[in-house]
């Protein structure tokens, strides 16, 4: 089995008072030995996803199941962000950008950002 993007979409805003969009990308690893290719390919997607989106506010939230930490997810995401102007605007227009680790099951296990530090 490989490492697949499972659903990138955006949920509309949730309070009518708020005019706050979230992205939602969805990924399954299931082989943490091409992690770093696979970041890759997912940045390639968000971005050229984010590229057609309107203008305005957005959140990102990433949610991962198999075999790789939030933490490493985010570090190899906020690495990539320093040397990619374009991933670096996106990121910097973000009210927020995580990463969670779960179950199959919906069970929390992690959640970092992606935001730079």
């Amino acid at each position: 089995m490989s490492n697949a993007i499972r659903s990138l979409t955006v949920l509309p805003p949730q309070d009518p008072a708020d005019d706050c969009a979230t992205i939602m990308l969805a990924v399954d690893v299931s082989d943490p030995t091409e992690l770093s290719a696979f970041i890759g390919s997912v940045l390639d997607r968000f971005m050229v996803f984010r590229t057609a989106l309107p203008p305005g506010r957005y959140a990102m939230l990433v949610t991962i199941i198999g075999s790789c930490s939030a933490d490493e997810f985010a570090a190899e995401w906020r690495r990539r962000s320093l040397s990619d102007e374009v991933l670096s605007v996106y990121m910097n227009d973000l009210l927020a950008a995580d990463v969670l680790l779960g179950t199959s099951d919906g069970q929390v296990l992690e959640v970092a950002s992606c935001l730079p530090e």
